[in-house]
Formats: structure tokens, C-alpha cells, sequence
């Protein structure tokens, strides 16, 4: 670590670099390196990450964000690039997690697996499936399975100043999106 803060004209202070969480930080990633590509963190520090696959890429940002302190997370097609065993990974992960996921797919699969609730986004407004996606094509077709929401409106949104993340794993998906 000294090196790279020393080759920008930064002296590195030990001191600084655990108040600034450093040390910690090199924990998690020693965690995320170790579970996305099967080597510690001391092992692949130095290895720019433009030498990683796009699967690889994309696997240890996810467990970063998965293994995170953030609760309410935003995942666009989380599934490009990863493998047969890394989307079954993801989908076990998006289960399993206790943090609200806003994720957008158009993998069937991937939503029918890890998914507990769909909000479809329309032109006018937001339709919401409190089921999974097995049962979202009977849903559009009967209004009772679902609930047509208005425009700017969602169930259990509260304003950014008092929102809390839903108790329990929540996992929400637009399968289709027109603009």
C-alpha cells in the first residue's frame, strides 16, 4: 500500500491509513478476492483489475457490494458476464441477503430464482406483483393479483429523510422496461 501512496507524492502514515479504515477495508477485500476468484487479497493487491475477466469483474463487485453496509441496493443486469455457477451463486446471494434489492433483468430465469416481488415501470405509472415471477403472467392478466399503482407512487416508499429498509430479504424487478 505504501507504494502506491508514496508513487502520488502521498506518505503513507500507518497511523492515517487505519483511521481512515484501510486496514479494515483490506479485511473485506481479502474476503470479496478470496470467495470471487479463489485467491487472498495479498495474492492479487498488485494485480490491476483491466487483467480480470468481465465475470470476474463483475463477481467481486458483487460480493463487495453484497458483503457491504449499504441496505438498499440498485443492481442493473447483475448477471452480464458471470457463468452458469456464478448466476446460481448470484441468485443463492440475492435470497439469502437481508438488504433491499431494486434489481433490473431481463433473465427470466435469474427472476423467477431470487426474486419476491415485481414492480413492472409503464408509461403511466407502476404496476406491482407482490408474488414472484411464476406467477406474473397470470397477474398481468388478472388485476387481483397485482396492483396498478399511480405515477410517483409506490407502496411502503417513504421520503429519502425517514426511509427504512423493509425487515427481511426483499427482492424487487422490472423484467421489461419501456420508455
Amino acid at each position: 500500500m505504501s507504494r502506491h501512496l508514496e508513487s502520488v507524492g502521498v506518505p503513507f502514515s500507518p497511523p492515517a491509513y487505519a483511521d481512515a479504515g484501510g486496514y479494515d477495508m483490506e479485511v473485506v477485500w481479502d474476503t470479496c478476492a478470496t470467495a470471487a476468484l479463489g485467491l487472498p487479497y495479498d495474492a492479487v493487491r498488485e494485480r490491476p483489475v483491466s487483467t480480470l475477466s468481465g465475470g470476474e469483474q463483475k463477481r467481486i463487485v458483487l460480493e463487495a457490494l453484497l458483503r457491504g453496509p449499504d441496505q438498499v441496493l440498485l443492481l442493473d443486469e447483475p448477471d452480464n458476464y458471470l457463468d452458469v455457477p456464478a448466476k446460481l451463486w448470484l441468485e443463492d446471494q440475492l435470497r439469502a441477503t437481508s438488504k433491499t434489492v431494486l434489481l433490473v433483468s431481463h433473465d427470466r430465469q435469474l427472476l423467477a430464482n431470487a426474486t419476491d416481488r415485481i414492480v413492472t415501470v409503464e408509461a403511466r405509472g407502476v404496476w406491482v406483483h407482490g408474488a414472484g415471477f411464476a406467477t406474473y403472467a397470470q397477474g398481468r392478466q388478472n388485476p387481483r393479483y397485482g396492483t396498478p399503482v399511480p405515477y410517483g407512487w409506490v407502496p411502503g416508499l417513504r421520503p429519502a429523510t425517514s426511509c427504512r429498509p423493509t425487515p427481511g430479504p426483499t427482492c424487487t424487478a422490472a423484467p421489461s422496461l419501456s420508455w
